[in-house]
């Protein structure tokens, strides 16, 4: 990838957003930051403005949350986590090794270890409890870094035989705290300090726990040959294992062939498992080296708008010659999950040299955060990020920090990310395509009347119905036709709506006194819903925001006239040229209308002149149908398969990431 510059998702990640604080060194990395801002729950659990809340938060990343999140895992391994294994400060200590920021949260996780070890003055006695016990407890043994482990694994006494193991720091403390083995090995003779050795790294390491500790070269002694006879075929381990074991020395008589030719097979069947706290760790495979091609994570099966992107996405990549795979991610519960059209793509992993995450910014970082970033690394992360406000949110900017670019789905969405993003901003309108089955559906099918001039909207209620503002098309409407002798009517398609809501009974109450008004709550097959479109007239959308704005383009391809608010995303195909656009005024989001809406305005729509709109619409028909033609024209030129495609092939050439190889 010769054009492609691909950034450390991890390094990126573990920055530190917040410092560690006094008696906690640790600080808040920008992924866990990320993490927080999207969870209401742990915002009201920990203040991260109080150094004590910011504590708590961080010890439940550690402990709890990497249950959740893959990848705070990861952060500690590769060493990304800032403060995690560097000393702290206040336990001035270095033998047998300094207390770390992850020590100091185990001994925060648990009060009996505060009172049993107060710190800074216990500091050597609470190292000491953290490698023998608390580690393993606490299973934070994973994430205990390499200065700490060789530490612990130092030489205290030299090895007395070429080729047997020296007594370590570690190794010495467990003898000095075990008067057993002070009575079975006087470490003042050569001889015992030998079978010491081999006692610890055979036997010992499986009563303590410890087989975490392993190093390099303990590892290597225990698979070389058996130091007595290596001509046998045994290596250490196997021997040493056999002596410690009286069941095995009674049953497998290594001076004889067929005893150690039993004893081998028995090794292999069983004795591997039984010893495997001191087996070497099994070799990391190397990643398979991406292929050329795209892999698109999203809702691949989601029966919501966000979903259908994923799908256009692969429909225009196919278009084009593009490979391509599809990564399934689960919506909200209440979406259906039956669209069945990437269902021969689908891959568990990450197969291609390009990734592109086709939903929100937030849902990309608990997405990553969930399935892990290693999975991810080496290849170039897109975000197909929709969005609706002006601006993204500057406290979820962390979400930058997964992504070397970014592609929106218009100007709109563009300027919203192209102010502060530190990768690339590009515009790639999507691909929108009409499902072959729509035409079979006719208005009896809906039980819509026959003879009416039919207005319609449609909406998911999960995407926010202040912004789609479903009442302001049925006021236009009544507004337009106050007379109901008129043969029209208004059809308001919703799904997902919750009738408890107050959304809900303020959009029936607005049209229960009108039978004109028809209000159809239900989740349809992508077929059904575009024929439902194709049996009215006109599509009205009064939205006070759309990233894009699909079900407007969808309306379009039928050729039916689009009466939508001139703001937004819909605004580039929306003009005086292919559609109705309506004045509007800009506005104040209001808390809880929508998320990050805090200090941003969006359109209201002049109901006024919608309603001016729609009559203009209904009464002259061949003005109507002339600018209905030139959208449909300007639909399928702009958003057809083939020509997104082509926009994203050029972009992966551009990168080097399809066409040229590595």
């Amino acid at each position: 990838m010769s054009r492609a510059r691909i950034a450390d998702k991890l390094r990126l990640a573990g920055a530190p957003a917040l410092p560690g604080s006094a008696g906690f060194p640790i600080a808040v990395p920008r992924l866990l930051l990320a993490i927080y801002e999207q969870r209401p729950d742990l915002a009201r659990r920990f203040d991260l403005d109080d150094p004590e809340g910011r504590a708590g938060f961080v010890t439940w990343c550690l402990t709890e949350g990497r249950g959740d999140y893959r990848a705070v895992s990861e952060l500690a391994r590769v060493g990304h986590f800032p403060g995690l294994n560097q000393p702290d400060p206040e336990c001035p200590i270095d033998e047998p090794t300094p207390v770390t920021g992850l020590m100091r949260l185990a001994w925060r996780a648990r009060e009996d270890v505060r009172e049993a070890f107060p710190l800074p003055d216990a500091a050597e006695d609470f190292v000491w409890w953290f490698a023998l016990h608390g580690a393993r407890e606490l299973k934070l043994d994973e994430m205990v870094g390499p200065a700490t482990r060789d530490d612990l694994n130092r030489p205290m006494l030299p090895a007395d035989r070429p080729g047997t193991p020296a007594i370590t720091r570690l190794m010495a403390h467990l003898w000095r705290v075990r008067p057993d083995l002070q009575a079975s090995f006087d470490l003042r003779q050569a001889d015992a300090r030998c079978r010491f050795a081999r006692w610890y790294l055979t036997v010992g390491m499986h009563e303590q726990d410890l087989a975490w500790l392993l190093s390099p070269e303990q590892s290597d002694w225990l698979h070389a040959p058996w130091h007595e006879a290596p001509e046998t075929g045994l290596s250490n381990l196997m021997a040493e294992s056999w002596g410690a074991d009286p069941e095995l020395r009674d049953r497998f008589d290594l001076s004889r062939p067929d005893g150690v030719a039993g004893y081998v097979e028995w090794w292999r069947a069983r004795g591997e498992a039984r010893f495997a706290g001191g087996g070497r760790c099994a070799p990391v495979s190397a990643p398979a080296e991406p292929q050329e091609g795209v892999d698109l994570v999203g809702y691949a099966r989601g029966e919501l708008g966000i979903g259908e992107d994923v799908r256009m996405l692969a429909r225009a990549l196919a278009e084009v010659g593009v490979a391509r795979a599809a990564i399934d991610v689960r919506p909200d519960p209440s979406v259906r999950q039956e669209d069945r059209r990437l269902d021969d793509l689908l891959a568990d992993r990450p197969r291609h040299r390009a990734v592109v995450f086709a939903m929100t910014g937030v849902e990309t970082v608990r997405v990553a955060a969930t399935r892990g970033v290693e999975e991810l690394r080496g290849r170039y992360l897109i975000g197909h990020w929709p969005w609706e406000l002006p601006v993204w949110p500057r406290r979820w900017e962390g979400a930058y920090d997964l992504v070397d670019e970014i592609w929106t789905i218009s100007r709109y969405t563009h300027d919203a990310y192209a102010g502060h993003a530190p990768v690339p901003v590009v515009v790639m309108p999507p691909a929108v395509e009409l499902p072959p089955d729509h035409r079979r559906w006719r208005r009896a099918d809906f039980g819509l009347p026959e003879n009416a001039f039919l207005f319609h909207f449609s909406f998911d209620f999960l995407s926010y119905p202040h912004r789609k503002n479903p009442w302001a098309c049925i006021e236009a409407f009544r507004r337009a036709f106050p007379s109901r002798d008129e043969p029209v009517g208004l059809v308001v398609k919703t799904m997902r709506a919750d009738r408890r809501s107050a959304a809900w009974r303020k959009l029936a109450g607005a049209s229960e006194d009108d039978p004109r008004i028809m209000l159809i709550d239900r989740t349809m097959a992508r077929g059904e819903i575009i024929g439902l479109m194709g049996c009215t007239d006109a599509f009205v959308s009064l939205h006070r925001s759309e990233g894009f704005g699909r079900g407007l383009a969808e309306a379009m391809l039928l050729g039916r006239p689009v009466i939508a608010t001139g703001w937004s995303g819909s605004a580039d195909f929306v003009t005086g040229e292919t559609g109705f656009p309506v004045d509007y005024r800009l506005t104040a989001v209001r808390p809880g209308q929508y998320p990050g809406g805090e200090g941003q305005r969006w359109a209201e729509p002049s109901v006024d002149h919608a309603a001016a709109r729609m009559r203009r619409v209904y009464e002259d028909a061949e003005g109507t149908r002339r600018i209905a033609e030139a959208g449909r024209r300007h639909a399928e030129r702009t958003f057809s398969p083939a020509a997104a495609g082509a926009r994203y092939r050029d972009r992966l050439l551009a990168l080097g990431l399809i066409g040229g190889g590595r």
